[in-house]
């Protein structure tokens, strides 16, 4: 048997099983510490140099990101740029980004799915030589092989050079 996220109900009813001997003892254990501890993965740009050129006013995939060290149930792909869900439920992201550029730039960041804009976005305007930071947090209904990724644009048409001194995406399965 997998391993499974189970309501309390269902944990409540499982452990009440094991306790009169019905039920299987290191599995509902399994069940009870993944679904407190829940399922999750992330992606990490930390080198400080990480520069991508030609943001418009068109949205592009934020690029060149990291696997983080931990991860759960949920795939992380820095080849593709990307989070893959492995599971249905309810996720909270949380997009965290420190950025610099050398001109007046405004940037917005929004938290695609499966490559469609969420509600969720955040953005700051820059001057010149200036280092900003911005961050959100949204809660999204997954499924199994939805993907999430962070898209970028700025205010210039003719393109930017955004430089990323660090950012974070986190994907953690709540529900």
């Amino acid at each position: 048997m997998s391993d499974t996220i189970r309501t309390r109900a269902e944990l409540l009813d499982l452990l009440a099983k094991n306790v009169r001997g019905g039920a299987n003892q290191p599995q509902v254990l399994r069940d009870l510490l993944l679904t407190v501890h829940g399922i999750y993965a992330g992606l990490l740009i930390d080198d400080g140099v990480t520069t991508q050129t030609g943001i418009t006013t068109t949205y592009t995939r934020l690029l060149n990101w990291d696997d983080m060290a931990e991860s759960d149930g949920v795939v992380a792909f820095s080849q593709s740029d990307e989070v893959k869900l492995e599971s249905e439920g309810i996720y909270v992201v949380y997009f965290q980004v420190c950025f610099r550029d050398s001109n007046n730039v405004e940037y917005e960041f929004r938290l695609e799915q499966n490559g469609i804009d969420t509600p969720f976005k955040t953005g700051r305007k820059l001057e010149a030589n200036d280092l900003g930071s911005c961050m959100l947090v949204g809660l999204i209904r997954g499924k199994a092989d939805d993907v999430l990724s962070i898209g970028v644009k700025s205010d210039k048409p003719g393109g930017s050079n955004v430089i990323v001194e660090q950012a974070q995406m986190l994907a953690w399965r709540i529900s």
